[in-house]
């Protein structure tokens, strides 16, 4: 039983962490872009 639960508690939690981890490239990608300019 706790197998099924920490799989299942794994596969809610990755797209969370990847939305963060996305959400956090994109922020740093911005502000790099945003020194660029003038």
């Amino acid at each position: 039983m706790y197998e099924s639960f920490s799989s299942g508690v794994r596969h809610c939690l990755w797209p969370m962490i990847a939305a963060f981890h996305l959400s956090g490239i994109l922020c740093r990608f911005n502000q790099k872009r945003r020194s660029l300019q003038p």
